[in-house]
């Protein structure tokens, strides 16, 4: 619910989310209290961790320490073992977030770790790792960044 006050607060008018059920159920509580119902944009949707998709972060860290190494950095050339690149990922985030910018503003988006590390960098700024990032809050961003 204090997810939902704060769009309330910010006068949010535009409302997305990913298709996975975590994120539209999310999208569904804030929807409510703010009056707007959420549009589903697939461009949201999480990373496709490939081989990764379900494992432990720690027991990857183990298995393949390079690479979650290049995981955690958000190296430019990282992709998911039998998954997505960070760069397919980040133009597809960049395509959601055209979308976005398209509809009504002020809007919210309720996406996935992976998702808001890629807007970061479609934004040119740093990508934090994804345990570093604030989850249920509400992150202002203008785009395009040169907005």
């Amino acid at each position: 619910m204090e997810l939902a006050r704060a769009a309330r607060d910010a006068g949010v008018v535009g409302l997305w989310t990913s298709p996975l059920k975590r994120a539209r159920e999310t999208a569904a509580i804030v929807g409510a209290l703010v009056g707007v119902e959420p549009s589903v944009l697939p461009g949201l949707v999480e990373s496709d961790r490939g081989t990764w998709e379900g494992q432990p972060f720690d027991e990857i860290a183990r298995d393949s320490p390079e690479l979650f190494a290049a995981f955690v950095g958000a190296e430019s050339g990282f992709a998911f073992p039998g998954g997505e690149s960070l760069r397919e990922q980040v133009e597809r985030t960049r395509e959601a977030l055209d979308v976005i910018a398209g509809g009504p503003l002020p809007a919210l988006a309720v996406a996935h770790a992976g998702t808001i590390r890629a807007a970061l960098i479609a934004l040119g700024r740093p990508a934090p790792p994804e345990r570093e990032l604030p989850h249920g809050e509400i992150v202002r961003v203008m785009w395009p960044a040169s907005r």
